[in-house]
């Protein structure tokens, strides 16, 4: 054996001769202090590698507008089930109701951009449901004329009709509604009411099915404000079938409501990329309960 002291670098002559004098001074008490170094070793191995499998959302710190980047690119249609989210996705500050009819709750979110239309249009939709009633609020930057509410196929097996303008005060807004009322092929008819005004260059407008009367329309137009804490935790749904996962902000949100960290592979095969990525609570009703996906 060339080297039979072998250790790092042992083909340096100091090296082999301060190791024979390590060796020589060794005593028996030397022992029972390596047995403990040895021990203390493998437990702070087993903390570290314990604590190494614990679902982390985010292994490296991420500044705050590093969070919010798209991992899939600039999109013109966006989800989320919280209003906070939809805050930050709408590019402008938008006024919600503090009020809603009993039993009507928050359901989601949807941004649309629009940059072909001059000026753009950008359009946050908020929707709102009950076991009876359905409400959707639009603010957008550009009004919505009554040409854009006829529906009309291209073969006229479906076809709209609009009332007459009414006219409706509300804490100084200026407030139209209209009626719609739409013929299907089949037969079936659908009415739908829309109540529009304008407040601080935003247009909005409230769509339901009918089934609510203006004295809850007008009480749900007089409670709009700017959100506040309370409304973003009240205007959150947990109860989500299906959900965008946007960027790392969501990866982070959605991560502790599944209760583990996703991970993604960063390399894919040639002439594939990532598109989407979204949270399914439930998509197989014969899943057992709270699996999440």
């Amino acid at each position: 054996m060339p080297y039979p002291l072998y250790f790092h670098h042992s083909h340096h002559m100091d090296q082999m001769k301060r190791r024979i004098q390590m060796i020589s001074t060794f005593k028996k008490g030397s022992a029972k202090l390596s047995a403990v170094a040895v021990a203390c070793a493998l437990i702070i191995s087993a903390v570290t590698l314990t604590n190494a499998t614990e679902p982390s959302t985010l292994q490296m710190p991420v500044k705050q507008e590093d969070k919010m980047r798209p991992l899939f690119g600039e999109k013109s249609s966006m989800g989320t089930n919280r209003l906070e989210k939809a805050e930050k996705l709408a590019g402008y500050a938008f006024k919600v109701p503090s009020y809603l009819p009993p039993e009507v709750t928050y359901e989601y979110s949807h941004i649309s951009r629009s940059e072909e239309s001059k000026p753009s249009e950008n359009d946050v939709l908020h929707f709102f449901r009950s076991r009876d009633t359905m409400v959707r609020i639009v603010t957008s930057t550009v009004e919505r004329t009554q040409e854009s509410l006829q529906v009309r196929s291209d073969d006229n097996s479906t076809s709209s009709t609009l009332s007459a303008e009414e006219h409706l005060s509300v804490k100084g807004k200026n407030v139209k509604v209209i009626k719609r009322k739409t013929t299907f092929e089949e037969g079936s008819v659908f009415q739908e009411v829309f109540y529009f005004w304008s407040e601080e260059g935003l247009y909005y407008s409230i769509e339901g099915d009918g089934t609510l009367e203006n004295e809850e329309m007008v009480k749900i137009i007089e409670s709009f404000q700017a959100p506040n804490e309370e409304l973003r935790k009240r205007y959150v749904n947990y109860n989500f079938m299906n959900s965008d996962t946007l960027d790392l902000e969501d990866l982070e949100y959605f991560s502790e409501i599944i209760g583990f960290a996703p991970v993604f592979p960063l390399d894919l095969p040639s002439g594939y990329e990532a598109t989407d990525a979204f949270v399914s609570k439930k998509l197989n009703f014969s899943y057992p309960e709270k699996r999440r996906r």
